[in-house]
């Protein structure tokens, strides 16, 4: 670290801790609001197959889930047992409270961005690092992975390969410990069990490892291939096991999955699309209403100065840390600039490939601005900046940062509007129900139900093309067998909505 960044720091009492405090008080104060959002998509599909059940048993019994579901069957090729493992936890902890599920997907985002923090800090300390991370944390395009409480475990399995990464870097260096073996292995192998994203990335930090280390004195290699392929070769013995347990593994919905061309013809534009909705909060407003996942929207007119905003802090920014795009830089950071980069790629050809409407999911662009932010910290130099350049660069990430918190803040609440009648009455009949559930045989109804508070559809029993469907309502998902509107053992009646404080 250049002397001059190490003083500012250190006449300013700057820690880890208080970092990492201001990094959770900011992320916490724009998802609040939001806590509120009620069962959406997937994870009602989720609770449909429990059945109502709540103990970790249940769960376990779905750790694989794409061999074992009886509804919406298909995706076999994915293997993802640590993502189950989370559900089976949270469902056996949380029950149907939404907003505790709510709840641990923002601690697992807040730890991310700390996560983030460290990584940054560990590349270069300046004071860049925590406004980086604060940009993260604060990012409009990241809410609809935090908020929505079904895939909060994929921020864990980022989060994973977010450190596995860190360890490969360190070992690419001399002097490396042993630690970071173990690190690299462990974080590893979890974050393969979350997404397949991280097989990629398996195999490149290997390769990353071994040309930076290629004549280094002193290099043990066969601790090194230990650490790198242990985790591959674990991967690929429980992914046999899951192979054999399919029935139709390599098949695809052709409604859902894209084209070998239109998926590849897609990856420009998916790639445009998450940069400018990461980098740019006009570009990142999201549809929102009860029980339905989010989707983006096209930019509103009252927000294009915000646009316009980010646009020119962007600008600023870049002239501020121009001078650190050094040439020797660039050559030390290209080998993990260039991993990093491969792994925004392949993300994006393993979503446009998989779903037709990759571009519409709004989730998708968590994962290029995690790393994408690592990307762009690691090619600067931050020493060659002038003594005016850092602070300013500092004041417009700052700023942007700002931007993007304020913007997820009226995201928050306008999700707080659009859940708060579902929000009220779930919350009340899970409060109602919960004791009751551990009872043999307890079953129930509920009287009084605002019908757009249970909605009903058809569920696909089987693979798609099977065509064979079922009716279901929203409680019947939810609660499986204990619910039974013809025979109940117990009969709760909803108060209204004027029974609650505004």
């Amino acid at each position: 670290m250049d002397k001059e960044s190490s003083a500012w720091i250190r006449n300013r009492g700057w820690s880890r801790w208080l970092a990492a405090a201001l990094i959770a008080l900011c992320g916490a104060w724009v998802y609040w609001p939001a806590l509120n959002r009620v069962f959406a998509g997937d994870q009602i599909a989720y609770f449909l197959e429990l059945d109502g059940g709540t103990s970790l048993a249940s769960g376990l019994r779905l750790i694989d889930y794409p061999a074992v579901r009886q509804h919406e069957k298909g995706d076999e090729v994915l293997y993802r047992p640590l993502t189950h493992l989370g559900l089976a936890l949270e469902n056996a902890a949380f029950g149907r409270d939404f907003r505790r599920w709510n709840l641990a997907s923002l601690v697992l985002h807040l730890g991310v961005a700390c996560l983030l923090f460290g990584v940054l800090w560990s590349i270069r300390r300046t004071p860049l690092a925590l406004a980086g991370a604060l940009w993260f944390v604060l990012l409009p395009s990241n809410f609809e992975l935090v908020s929505w409480n079904h895939l909060g475990v994929y921020m864990l399995g980022y989060g994973l390969l977010l450190a596995a990464l860190r360890a490969a870097r360190e070992l690419g260096e001399d002097g490396a410990g042993a630690r970071w073996l173990w690190i690299h292995g462990i974080t590893m192998t979890g974050a393969m069990l979350v997404h397949e994203i991280a097989v990629v990335a398996a195999i490149g930090s290997a390769a990353f490892v071994a040309w930076s280390r290629w004549k280094k004195p002193r290099t043990n290699w066969k601790s090194l291939a230990v650490a790198g392929g242990a985790p591959l070769l674990i991967y690929a013995v429980l992914y046999g096991f899951h192979v054999a347990r399919c029935e139709r593994f390599l098949w695809v919905d052709p409604h859902a999955a894209a084209s070998s061309w239109a998926g590849l013809a897609s990856l420009p534009p998916l790639l445009g699309q998450w940069a400018q909705r990461i980098l740019l909060p006009g570009h990142s407003m999201l549809g929102v209403r009860a029980f339905w996942r989010s989707g983006w929207l096209p930019p509103s007119g009252d927000w294009a100065w915000g646009t316009w905003g980010a646009g020119v802090l962007w600008l600023g920014l870049l002239a501020c840390l121009w001078r650190g795009l050094a040439r020797r830089r660039l050559k030390e950071a290209w080998p993990f600039g260039a991993l990093l980069a491969l792994l925004i790629l392949s993300y994006a050809a393993m979503n446009g490939l998989g779903r037709s409407n990759a571009m519409a999911i709004a989730y998708y662009a968590y994962f290029p601005a995690l790393f994408g932010c690592v990307l762009l910290y690691s090619l600067f130099d931050f020493s060659r900046l002038g003594r005016r350049a850092q602070p300013l660069a500092l004041a417009c990430l700052l700023l942007l940062a700002a931007l993007n918190g304020w913007h997820t803040r009226r995201i928050s609440e306008q999700v707080r509007e659009a859940n708060r009648s579902a929000a009220q009455f779930h919350g009340w009949l899970e409060q109602a129900v919960r004791p009751w559930l551990g009872e043999p045989g307890f079953t129930f109804a509920v009287e009084g139900v605002p019908p757009e508070l249970d909605i009903q559809g058809p569920v696909r029993v089987g693979y798609p093309d099977e065509g064979r469907t079922v009716t279901k309502t929203l409680l019947q998902c939810l609660y499986g067998r204990h619910y039974d509107r013809a025979a109940p053992a117990e009969t709760f009646v909803f108060p209204g909505f004027g029974a609650f404080p505004p």
